[in-house]
């Protein structure tokens, strides 16, 4: 009777157990659909997470409940709402002592910078926010075991000592921002790796949708630092994902994914032919900002094939988009390449109206090395649209700008050597001391070693002494 009663509390238990981790893959799903709707309908969705109860006593559903209502609000350009949420994430961190929401914080404000245009701004909020999320999701918890499906359930008992429920969400973000910040400032290795991090991320947590898109991103970069095989067996897979998944905007995403390996070869008619592929796809996906990124691909392929009418088109279908949810990233793209299609029009003063704001744009994103070669396309269109004046002026500027640049990188270069040298040199006067200190340690317990020594000869002499007058007494008192 007692081995049937725990056979019965064993079973009730492992129910108990599966159907909150029922609950929690629900729940899951759910948060992810609705950051997909908010991308391009954030009041709807925000409608829809106020009324979502996440599972009773689930401080990690909660958690993610507050870091999607911040991070739809961050990427619809209401930055001010999205960083109030930010501070309730670090309410909910202090009260839970829950590490994790604080960086759920960084990832919402990292993502309101980002989509701004301060990219310098979101580096750092991503950067924070990925090494503290680093621990948790190394092991990746989830109620399963490394490398298992979301959907294996498994005794707590059996999962890494100190394995949480990580927050692959936002470390993903975290990932994929820092992934942007490397691509503009030119860092490719970098961004590669952030890349294979966020793919990798994706793949442990069978997060699907993410890791299709990670592997896109990984296998253009690596056409550009890797084989071209390497990329090529990428972009297969990341084909393969977005099939599986059967989501018409993951299909877009590769498509561009193709286009700028395409545009890395020169290829600018695959560019054309991949991005109006990939724009059905957009409008099959509901997703309006996606396509206002196509968009870009289109612009930019016209313009650089000698269309500035078609160039100038695709800007106007995409800009209005991309300007309701002030996302300043895709509008310097738009808004240079509408600048470049004017001037091939030989609307030079609009098109250098447009040169300005890319610039205002680019200074604020802190991208210094963007605005030369912006200044250097806008050079050549002036000098093929017959304004020799114009382009020489921009040419002086550009070289100006580039000039300065270098000196800033140089001076970035040797600010690190600096500090390198410096930590090198601290670290080598801490082990100095160290020695030092271990040496007078070392003398030190000598001192007080021969300090006893001397004190148990000055012992024994003493009791010698005692014993031999006790001998001398005895002698004389037997004769």
């Amino acid at each position: 009777m007692t081995a049937g009663l725990g056979r019965l509390c064993t079973a009730l238990a492992w129910a108990a157990l599966a159907s909150s981790a029922s609950a929690q893959a629900r729940f899951d799903k759910q948060i992810d659909a609705l950051l997909r709707q908010g991308y391009d309908q954030p009041d709807a969705a925000l409608a829809e997470l106020r009324q979502l109860q996440p599972p009773a006593g689930d401080t990690a559903a909660l958690r993610l409940q507050l870091l999607a209502r911040g991070m739809v609000l961050a990427q619809s350009g209401r930055e001010s709402e999205a960083q109030g949420w930010a501070g309730a994430l670090r309410t909910h961190a202090r009260e839970q002592q829950d590490a994790q929401a604080e960086a759920a914080a960084d990832v919402v404000l990292a993502l309101g910078a980002h989509n701004a245009g301060r990219l310098d701004v979101a580096a750092g909020h991503a950067r924070r926010a990925r090494d503290a999320l680093q621990a948790f999701c190394a092991p990746l918890g989830y109620w399963t075991l490394p490398g298992a499906r979301s959907s294996a359930v498994v005794s707590p008992a059996a999962l890494p000592e100190g394995a949480l429920r990580c927050e692959h969400r936002a470390a993903w973000q975290a990932l994929l921002m820092l992934q942007h910040h490397a691509v503009d400032t030119g860092d490719w290795i970098g961004a590669t790796q952030q890349a294979r991090r966020a793919r990798d991320l994706a793949a442990a947590a069978d997060d699907l949708p993410r890791q299709a898109r990670s592997t896109a991103d990984l296998a253009w970069l690596s056409a550009r630092s890797e084989s071209i095989d390497a990329a090529l067996a990428l972009l297969q897979q990341a084909q393969r994902l977005a099939q599986r998944a059967g989501d018409p905007q993951l299909q877009a995403q590769v498509r561009l994914a193709e286009a700028k390996m395409a545009a890395q070869r020169g290829d600018l008619d695959g560019v054309r032919r991949l991005a109006e592929q990939a724009l059905p796809l957009a409008r099959e996906g509901g997703s309006p900002r996606l396509e206002a990124g196509v968009m870009t691909f289109l612009s930019d392929a016209h313009a650089k094939l000698g269309h500035p009418a078609e160039a100038l088109q695709a800007v106007e279908r995409g800009l209005p988009i991309v300007r309701r949810h002030q996302d300043r990233r895709i509008e310097l793209a738009l808004t240079n390449n509408a600048g470049l299609a004017k001037i091939g029009l030989k609307r030079i003063p609009e098109g250098l109206q447009d040169l300005a704001r890319v610039e205002e744009l680019a200074v604020a994103a802190g991208l210094g090395g963007l605005r030369a070669e912006v200044l250097r396309e806008y050079d050549e269109a002036l000098a093929s649209a017959g304004d020799a004046r114009g382009a020489l002026a921009l040419f002086h500027r550009e070289r100006a700008l580039s000039a300065e640049v270098l000196r800033q990188n140089r001076e970035a270069t040797l600010q690190q050597l600096r500090q390198r040298n410096d930590r090198e040199r601290q670290q080598r006067e801490i082990e100095l001391l160290a020695r030092d200190n271990q040496l007078k340690a070392a003398a030190l317990a000598n001192r007080e070693l021969m300090q006893r020594v001397w004190a148990a000869a000055a012992l024994a002499l003493a009791l010698a002494a005692v014993v031999v007058a006790w001998l001398y007494r005895r002698v004389r008192s037997t004769q």
